[in-house]
């Protein structure tokens, strides 16, 4: 099985987008910190994806086989259909920001950073 993995890819939050998932309005008294915070996510922000096209080998009612690895799901089945390959992925907004996000005390400051990683991670899966 080959792995293909991304790791350097431009990503783009803007200060709106972290206000709208907050439901904030624009004149909100945290629009600074925002600001703020969102540069410091943005300066040391470094998303990854991993994709790899995999065989399905069998499908029964509860089970599925992905190139010999045997997954219990009903529903997995139904969705692949008649396929011969699927194509599993695994996206995150990386260790960097959230290892940053850790080191903030503040819980709106976290709450706002949760929301940037979200955002993130959202942007990085569009990639």
């Amino acid at each position: 099985m080959s792995v293909l993995f991304f790791t350097d890819f431009p990503v783009s939050v803007g200060r709106e987008q972290v206000m709208t998932k907050m439901h904030m309005q624009p004149e909100h008294p945290y629009v600074d910190r925002i600001d703020a915070l969102l540069e410091q996510a943005l300066a040391v922000a470094k998303p990854k994806a991993l994709f790899s096209k995999v065989a399905v080998d069998a499908i029964t009612a509860d089970t599925v086989q992905l190139d010999g690895i045997v997954l219990k799901s009903k529903i997995m089945g139904k969705n692949f259909g008649d396929a011969d390959f699927v194509y599993p992925y695994l996206c995150t907004c990386g260790r960097e920001v959230a290892a940053f996000a850790e080191t903030v005390g503040d819980i709106m400051d976290q709450f706002i950073l949760d929301a940037i990683m979200e955002l993130l991670l959202m942007e990085a899966r569009s990639r």
